[in-house]
């Protein structure tokens, strides 16, 4: 099984699932997941080329769930879920999974937030 340096999960974050997104208060979140161990980097995610680029997130948020005890399993339901890290919330734009090379196991997640 693949493994990290746990020294480089430097940052905390939390992650909230989007509950109710109607009305005129805006969304709802769930409860927050604290997720003690992760690493955060920061820097402009781009989709496209040329003239067509688009900003697609403003950091990464690296999660593994071997550092990251009660982490769900995060697929597409969480996509606009809130990401707080440094004390500010972002959206969750998108989600990559990856896997064990000898498993379906998920080794980590990374959390494309804006």
């Amino acid at each position: 099984m693949l493994d990290i340096n746990p020294q480089w999960l430097v940052h905390m974050a939390s992650i909230a699932k989007t509950v109710d997104s109607e009305g005129w208060d805006g969304q709802k979140y769930a409860d927050p997941i604290e997720l003690p161990k992760v690493r955060v980097d920061k820097g402009a995610v781009y989709s496209g080329s040329g003239n067509s680029r688009v900003k697609t997130a403003n950091a990464v948020v690296y999660v593994y769930p071997k550092y990251c005890p009660g982490v769900p399993y995060l697929d597409d339901d969480w996509l606009n879920a809130q990401v707080v890290y440094d004390g500010k919330p972002h959206i969750l734009t998108n989600i990559i999974v990856n896997t064990a090379t000898d498993s379906e196991d998920v080794f980590s997640y990374e959390l494309e937030v804006m």
